[in-house]
């Protein structure tokens, strides 16, 4: 539309300003000299970081059809904003909180979760539908982003865990729309071709459990072998308790090994099935030989900063490949954090497995490329903490080897302007252990934060999890040798949860001065960390019949 064809009335000015919000406030209104009313060249001093939820009651504001109410330049910057812009909040890492957080807290989240998504998915296919009343054309990749929008469904493991978990709470089952043989030939006819419209459909498919349907975009030409083949494998590690899931893994495995290349990602999902189907021993050498057959596989990684460059290098290689015929020259691998992180979660979920099995593999990864220890990896070794508690072998899974990961993972976080909250907790008696510590204690420990790149965090849920883990270690140290000593250890760490859970509580609900510890949550997360490991310390350490 022409720009100078559209109004510029007080709603629509309330939607420049959502749509292009401001960097800092002590931005000048204009930028140029001549100070000239110019929405596009003042939008420069605008960042892409929008409030999502305003923007759209603002767009909403403006008369309907709206499409034809706004610039085409603030339009396609709309639909970019709402279609392809990070939605993280609606995104559901469920593999790891189905596993890590307790069974409450994850309903509460999945309906958090499920609610912000159900929002997300009505905003967007306002957009496209005005779009579309408005007589305007829709682009091959939004139209099959509103189909995406209007059929989603959570993976099988997903959406079961639910199913089963509905049963205990008062919330609605989850609701998705159907998608079978039919909607899949209607969706055929009506969508773009390509690629995208092809994967889009063996998706919806396989979250559907529609057999037949992916079964015939399967045989068929329009097949997308690389990416297919990651869906595939992706779906069938779901369902191993089947027994025809083993003619279609060795049907994906004929069609991998007739590939004249292959991507890592389709290695990274063997592996993950290898370790699923606890065949390590398989997965491992896998690792071996297609990451580390180099006398010096360090030289070879990619660095964790360079990985978007990497991988835009790669897809010209493959490009290319296709238009030469030339699979000759083949691109290098390199190991992902899915790599390792599928060898790690077998050793921590298999009750015989060893913590230093785990280590190993955590050693490898610190060797050979950049990647950091993240806090997911750190989840999966405390859930094996939490699994190997309830076993009568619990190998090397000890509380000492629990008190060192807690002390990588107080390393591992990168914080600033502690000083403040810290001295709040130890004047408010929560963090005993410190107080006897001498006065320039608390300039080494913001020193020390200083150091190194940041890695981690620690959340509220995140402490909450940690300290769960040592009750029920300490709690099966007691069970086996009732010495009070791990009584008294659990006591102290259930103080500890208590006095975190009424500070961070008081800070949540009010503008007191405790305000500040969730503005600097890592830091006093920290600070209660140092204090369970001295306090645990101290008390397994000291003599029998000892009063510490």
């Amino acid at each position: 539309m022409n720009k100078n064809s559209v109004k510029m009335t007080k709603e629509y000015g309330k939607f420049i300003k959502e749509l292009y919000p401001r960097t800092k406030k002590s931005d000048p209104i204009f930028r140029d000299v001549t100070k000239e009313f110019n929405v596009v060249n003042n939008s420069i001093k605008y960042s892409s970081i929008v409030f999502h939820e305003r923007l759209f009651q603002a767009y909403m504001s403006l008369p309907s059809p709206r499409a034809l109410f706004i610039t085409s330049d603030d339009l396609n910057q709309l639909v970019q904003v709402f279609l392809y812009a990070s939605r993280n909040f609606h995104r559901l890492n469920t593999e790891t909180n189905i596993k890590q957080k307790p069974t409450l807290a994850m309903r509460k989240y999945a309906k958090r979760k499920l609610d912000q998504r159900k929002a997300y998915s009505n905003m967007c296919s306002k957009i496209l539908q005005d779009i579309v009343e408005a007589k305007l054309p829709l682009t091959p990749t939004e139209r099959i982003k509103m189909v995406q929008l209007s059929l989603f469904k959570d993976r099988q493991n997903i959406a079961k865990y639910y199913d089963q978990e509905v049963q205990h709470s008062h919330y609605e089952p989850l609701k998705y729309r159907k998608f079978n043989y039919e909607t899949y030939t209607q969706l055929r006819k009506s969508l773009p071709p390509g690629t995208n419209s092809n994967l889009l459909l063996l998706d919806l498919a396989l979250r559907n459990n529609e057999m037949e349907v992916v079964e015939e975009i399967w045989n068929s030409n329009e097949y997308v072998s690389g990416s297919g083949v990651i869906m595939l494998l992706n779906y069938f590690q779901t369902k191993l308790n089947k027994p025809d899931t083993i003619d279609y893994l060795i049907k994906i495995l004929h069609e991998i090994n007739s590939m004249k290349s292959v991507k890592a990602a389709v290695i990274d999902e063997v592996i993950s099935l290898l370790t699923k189907m606890g065949r390590i021993n398989l997965a491992q050498d896998l690792v071996q030989a297609a990451y580390y057959s180099k006398l010096d596989p360090k030289k070879s990684w990619v660095h964790y900063s360079e990985r978007d460059y990497y991988a835009w290098c790669r897809s010209i290689y493959h490009r290319l490949m296709a238009i030469t015929k030339d699979y000759e020259v083949i691109a290098e691998l390199h190991p992902s954090i899915k790599t390792f992180l599928s060898l790690a979660e077998y050793h921590c979920y298999t009750p015989s497995s060893s913590f230093s099995q785990v280590r190993d593999v955590l050693r490898l990864m610190d060797k050979t490329t950049d990647i950091p220890t993240s806090q997911v990896f750190y989840k999966l070794i405390l859930k094996g903490f939490d699994i190997h508690s309830k076993i009568k072998d619990r190998q090397d899974w000890t509380i000492d080897n629990l008190l060192q990961i807690t002390s990588e993972i107080i390393g591992e976080v990168n914080t600033v302007n502690s000083h403040e909250a810290i001295m709040d907790l130890i004047k408010s008696g929560d963090i005993e252990s410190l107080q006897q510590l001498e006065p320039n204690f608390h300039v080494a420990f913001k020193e020390e934060e200083t150091k190194g790149e940041v890695k981690t965090s620690i959340s509220a849920d995140f402490l909450d999890i940690i300290l769960d883990i040592y009750v029920v270690t300490l709690e099966s140290y007691y069970r086996a040798t009732e010495d009070d000593r791990y009584n008294d250890a659990i006591m102290e760490i259930k103080r500890i949860k208590e006095q975190h859970t009424r500070k961070y509580s008081i800070a949540m609900h009010t503008t007191h001065e405790y305000s500040r510890i969730i503005y600097d949550e890592t830091e006093t997360k920290k600070a209660y960390l140092i204090e369970a490991i001295n306090r645990v310390s101290d008390i397994i350490s000291r003599e029998d019949g000892l009063e510490d």
